[in-house]
Order: C-alpha cells, then structure tokens, then sequence
C-alpha cells in the first residue's frame, strides 16, 4: 500500500473514531439528560454535524475501494472484520493441505 493511501485511510480511521466517541458521549447525555448539560450536549451534536460534514468530504477519496460483500456479510454477522482475513488464510490452508493430499494420492496411483 502506497504511504499516501495509509495516510488517507488513518484519517479516515481517526475521524470514523471520533464521530462514534461523539455519538457516545450524545447517547450518554441524552439518556441522562439534565438542564445544565444542555450546552454540553449541543457541543457534542454540533461535534457530530461536523464530523459528518467531514465525512461527507472525504467520501470522493475512497469511491473506489472496493470491499468483498463475504466481509459485509461477516461484519452483519456480528464478527470482527480484522478477523476476516486470519479466517481466509486459514480456510485457504486448509484447502491447499487438502488440495496437496489428492495430488499425492494420484502420484501413488500413477506409479
């Protein structure tokens, strides 16, 4: 990966964390709202209106990363998508040992 497509895609990344730290900090609010937390809690909204706008920005740089739908359908599932990968390898490891141990068999055969 090109160091400028990392740079891109760690920004991404700490603007993605700051918008859910905001979402969380507005749901703690408002799930215990009181009188005087009203600045705060328009601070923070106005906080995730901004992170959206930026967000928005920022979507023109990655219209062309591409993500398989099986790593949508691990992420609906509820499983970590940083796990995906480890998972293929080892699916794929699997099928090579499986895939190593016919060929031997028909090496046997043809001997």
């Amino acid at each position: 990966m090109a160091a400028d497509q990392k740079l891109k895609l760690e920004a991404l990344q700490e603007h993605l964390e700051q918008f859910i730290e905001n979402l969380r900090v507005v749901g703690v609010i408002a799930g215990d709202f009181q009188q005087n937390g009203q600045a705060v809690l328009n601070e923070r909204l106005n906080a995730v209106v901004e992170n959206m706008k930026t967000l928005d920005r920022m979507k023109e740089e990655y219209c062309s990363v591409q993500i398989p739908l099986s790593v949508l359908d691990y992420i609906d599932k509820g499983q970590n998508p940083e796990l995906f990968t480890r998972h293929q390898l080892e699916q794929t490891l699997a099928d090579h040992q499986a895939v190593q141990k016919k060929v031997e068999a028909y090496k046997v055969r043809s001997h």
